[in-house]
């Protein structure tokens, strides 16, 4: 059956043709290119497999794939891919529910840039509890600012489909105030305040206001932080293209 469905298939034509275009780099390029894709997918896979939420992750990732009608497997090449992919099935699920029959919604990107300006404020000011005064605070000088709120406010009076990501330890009141909420897990607060950076950067906007990273001190002082420790880790080729220059 393997031999008929090879010959079916014609896949030793394909084998050859790509064997024959790479034969004069395997040796001096592929090789090499090879073996770091295999050391980098094992690493990942190896710390995937030692933290639980991080295998939570993996699996939401892959159910995702599975109903994205694409029918193909993309598995995450570093820590930080993995939160990219993660937070997007999550945040795209979500979008689905809300859209209906009717078609997909725009609320996906609208909650990942609340979402990501919440965890922004948090990390800031070194914070994993925070209310819904400073999720107010947070989206000040944003130019969609009202919209956001209203969103988030939607959410978390919502009894079906509480805000993505957010765990709510005391809900506020029908008139907005009070509540207190943190995110699910430290890590997707953190991995938000990365993107940040990453938005800002394509965008061509520099740092992201509020981040000190003006002198030397600044700079030293915020690589050192334990605080900000898991964050380096996760998030380190993020950090480096986007603070730092070519004469670092």
């Amino acid at each position: 059956d393997i031999l008929r469905h090879n010959e079916d298939s014609h896949a030793h034509e394909h084998y050859e043709y790509f064997r024959s275009k790479l034969a004069g780099a395997y040796d001096e390029q592929l090789t090499h290119e090879l073996d770091y894709i295999l050391d980098t997918t094992l690493k990942v896979f190896d710390e995937i497999v030692k933290v639980p939420v991080l295998l939570s992750m993996l699996a939401v990732v892959l159910g995702d794939q599975q109903t994205d009608g694409k029918g193909r497997l993309t598995l995450p090449y570093s820590l930080y891919e993995l939160y990219v992919m993660a937070v997007r099935a999550v945040l795209r699920k979500r979008a689905r529910k809300k859209a209906g029959p009717a078609g997909e919604s725009d609320d996906e990107a609208r909650t990942r840039r609340l979402l990501r300006r919440v965890a922004f404020a948090n990390h800031v000011a070194r914070r994993r509890i925070f209310t819904q005064s400073d999720v107010r605070a947070a989206l000040v000088g944003d130019e969609h600012e009202a919209e956001l709120y209203e969103l988030w406010d939607a959410a978390v009076h919502d009894p079906h489909q509480h805000p993505p990501l957010i765990k709510i330890l005391t809900a506020p009141t029908a008139a907005g105030e009070g509540g207190e909420f943190q995110f699910a897990h430290m890590s997707f607060q953190e991995f938000l305040f990365l993107e940040t950076f990453e938005v800002h950067a394509a965008a061509g906007r520099g740092t992201p206001l509020g981040f000190k990273w003006a002198s030397v001190e600044e700079k030293a002082a915020f690589l050192c932080d334990k605080f900000y420790r898991h964050c380096i880790e996760i998030g380190a080729p993020i950090l480096a293209s986007t603070l730092f220059t070519e004469e670092h």
